[in-house]
């Protein structure tokens, strides 16, 4: 039986680098996401956090602990620029052409607006 002292230290070893390639994944995102969203100025965190919960024997003492690793990274929040669309019975509508004002005519949809020859009047 090979028994290893619990440290800071031996963490990255245990269960074969499992707990290390979790570490190393949660660090990749946070860096992820600032290499995407590099104006982004709001925090990326990693947590790392142990739970313990003790294993009493049949003599009432404390004869082992079991204990649990958790990773947690937190990015920012993601969210889009605001939309404007129409309601209707049928449901909601967006104009691709204009993401601001759903009712906004475009080009395409005015026959008048098309080119016209011009004369010249001289």
């Amino acid at each position: 039986m090979a028994l290893e002292k619990f440290t800071l230290s031996t963490l990255s070893k245990m269960d074969a680098g499992r707990i290390n390639a979790a570490f190393d994944q949660a660090i990749a995102r946070c860096e992820h996401d600032c290499r995407d969203r590099p104006a982004l100025r709001n925090k990326r965190t990693v947590t790392i956090k142990i739970d313990m919960t003790p294993e009493v024997g049949d003599d009432g003492n404390l004869d082992s602990v079991n204990f649990e690793i958790h990773f947690d990274d937190k990015q920012p929040k993601k969210s889009t620029r605001k939309y404007n669309a129409a309601v209707t019975r049928n449901g909601v509508f967006y104009n691709d052409l204009s993401m601001d004002d759903v009712y906004q005519a475009t080009l395409d949809e005015d026959a008048s607006n098309q080119p016209r020859e011009v004369s010249d009047a001289s």
